[in-house]
């Protein structure tokens, strides 16, 4: 058992490995409950959190100081929200831990987000919101009528990690949301072989651009 002036909440405190795995476990905590800055659901339900971890050294000015080391996952690598969920979870981990700690926070490029790594909580969140997951081996179904209809129409959508979609049976547009951007699911949208126009399900096609110029006076 270590004695030490906790620096951070200005009284003295004993910390040994239980307690410390206690608050590796709170801060572990307080940085799955981050929310996304453009969906109403958390990093954590997202899968977005890697490894939590903390130690302890001995430190000249107050007893111990905190390393604390957080490695989170991006959805997608150029997302520009990117920024924003780093510094939510700074602030996430010093209201746990204190402003003396020394915080290590790391993206983690080397692994491939995938769908199947949110929670069912956040799929339902998700859904509510008219997002539906491209998972493979799942098939995709419309969050709001329930149907396996949906077409992608474009590999852009309203946000970098997100396609545009249309569901045929209720006519709705869907925001699909997966880590397949590459050739294949180019080929199983149909995009670039005359499909993914809207002409298909019944939409409208592209409207031309009239002008019509006036006289000057």
């Amino acid at each position: 058992m270590v004695m030490m002036a906790d620096s951070a909440r200005g009284h003295p405190a004993s910390y040994g490995a239980a307690d410390l795995a206690r608050l590796t476990a709170t801060v572990e905590a307080a940085v799955r409950a981050v929310e996304d800055p453009e969906l109403p659901v958390s990093i954590g339900e997202m899968g977005m959190v890697g490894e939590v971890s903390i130690s302890s050294a001995p430190s000249d000015k107050s007893g111990l100081v905190y390393d604390v080391r957080v490695t989170l996952k991006p959805t997608f690598s150029g997302c520009p929200a990117l920024f924003l969920i780093e510094a939510d979870v700074r602030s996430a981990v010093t209201h746990v831990v204190g402003s003396g700690a020394n915080l290590s926070l790391s993206w983690d490029r080397t692994t491939v987000w995938q769908p199947k790594e949110v929670a069912p909580s956040g799929r339902a969140k998700l859904n509510a919101h008219g997002v539906v997951l491209d998972a493979p081996g799942e098939a995709m179904v419309c969050p709001y009528c329930g149907s396996a209809d949906i077409e992608i129409l474009s590999e852009r959508g309203v946000a970098l990690c997100r396609r545009l979609a249309f569901c045929a049976q209720c006519r709705t547009s869907v925001d699909v949301m997966g880590s397949a951007r590459g050739p294949a699911s180019l080929e199983r949208s149909g995009l670039g072989q005359g499909a993914g126009t809207g002409k298909d399900l019944g939409m409208p096609g592209p409207v031309p651009l009239q002008l019509t110029q006036h006289p000057q006076s």
